[in-house]
Formats: structure tokens, C-alpha cells, sequence
């Protein structure tokens, strides 16, 4: 690994924080959040703890952060998947919603902990950063919609947040850990499959229909 190179502008900050993003999410998909801490992301970057310290001060802030890149690459998809004038019937807008919904489940995995682990473990500041982007994207999703489907967009606001919280819900059903997999077998009870991306496309057009037409 080539040696650390102190950023020096503001560019190279941002490259630094993409290296301690990226480590953090290889490391969560290898192996378990209660496992990795700033001493283990520092050594995988092959930089000291006191290196680390200059850019982040949990590993709770890095993962705030990785969650509001997530946030923002759904909701562009979302708002250039259905550009104004392309005029998809419900059914398709359901189904390409679903579809990007499906693709970005991380972004679902990453938002269950904000509320239980993050909030608590990161600084007023680095929250507030998070909660003006969080909503800054959420309603450009809001207003785009609230103009394709010609509705309010207080009404299009309800459909969004009844999909977000049921795509959420149904994600934690479908992501079981092999732990709590195996723990079921051995208590007597079989998961039940669930479709995700068919549950969520009726989902979505359930309340389409039920707000909006």
C-alpha cells in the first residue's frame, strides 16, 4: 500500500473520506457491524487511529455518511427513470419504482439503523448535514411526482412515505442474517418467502390508487 499522503485540499479530503467510505462498506458486507470499529477500519486502510481521527470521529459518522450517498444515487434514479412527459401509465410507474427500490435494498439495510445506532453516536452537526440532505432529496422526489402524476405534492408526500416505510419493513423480513435463519430452523419455524420486488410493485400501486386517482 503506497504511504499516507495528508490531504492538503479540500479535493483530497474528499478522496480520503471515498477511501474510508469504501473500506467500511467492504468491511459491513464481510463481516458483522459490532465487529468493526475505527481501530479495525484504520488498519484495513493501513493508516494510524490518530490518522484516522483528522477525518471522522466514529464509525457511526462514516456510515452516516455512506447512507446519505445512498440517498441521494436513489433518488436521482428515481426522478430520471420517470423523466416529465414520458407519461407510464401507474402500473409502470409501479413497476420501475420497485425496480429501483429492489436495486438499492443496502440503502434500505443502511436506514434501519439510523434511528436505533446512528442518531445517538454522531455528532449535532454531522446530523443536521444529514437531515438537510435527507429532506433537501426527498422533496425533489416530491415535487417531480407531485407534477408527473398532476396531484399535490402534499398528496404525492403520503404516497412516498407509505412506500419508504413499507419498503423498509419488508426489507428487514427478506435480509435475515444466517444466524437468526438457522436460530428459526432450530425453533420449530420455516421462513416464508416473500417476492419483494412483486410486493412492493403492488404496494406501490395500491397507494397510487388509493391516493391519488
Amino acid at each position: 500500500m503506497p504511504d499516507f499522503v495528508r490531504a492538503r485540499s479540500d479535493e483530497q479530503r474528499e478522496e480520503r473520506l471515498k477511501e474510508i467510505k469504501d473500506i467500511t462498506e467492504k468491511m459491513i458486507l464481510e463481516t458483522s457491524y459490532h465487529e468493526i470499529s475505527l481501530a479495525t477500519i484504520a488498519s484495513s486502510l493501513g493508516w494510524s487511529r490518530a490518522t484516522l481521527y483528522k477525518y471522522v470521529s466514529t464509525k457511526e459518522e462514516i456510515i452516516l455518511e455512506i447512507l446519505a450517498d445512498k440517498h441521494i444515487k436513489q433518488s436521482n434514479e428515481i426522478i430520471t427513470a420517470c423523466p416529465i412527459g414520458s407519461n407510464f401509465d401507474h402500473e409502470t410507474i409501479s413497476s420501475i419504482w420497485a425496480g429501483i427500490i429492489n436495486s438499492n435494498k443496502d440503502y434500505l439495510t443502511y436506514y434501519s439503523l439510523l434511528q436505533v445506532i446512528l442518531e445517538t453516536n454522531v455528532s449535532l452537526e454531522k446530523l443536521v448535514k444529514f437531515k438537510k440532505i435527507f429532506y433537501r432529496y426527498n422533496g425533489m422526489v416530491i415535487e417531480h411526482f407531485a407534477e408527473y402524476l398532476n396531484c399535490t405534492p402534499d398528496t404525492f408526500a403520503k404516497v412516498y412515505s407509505s412506500v419508504f416505510f413499507h419498503a423498509l419493513g419488508l426489507n428487514g423480513v427478506c435480509t435475515v442474517n444466517p444466524i437468526a435463519k438457522e436460530a428459526s430452523k432450530l425453533a420449530g419455524f420455516k421462513d416464508i418467502p416473500v417476492d419483494f420486488i412483486e410486493s412492493m410493485k403492488k404496494f406501490i400501486l395500491m397507494c397510487i390508487h388509493e391516493y391519488i386517482s
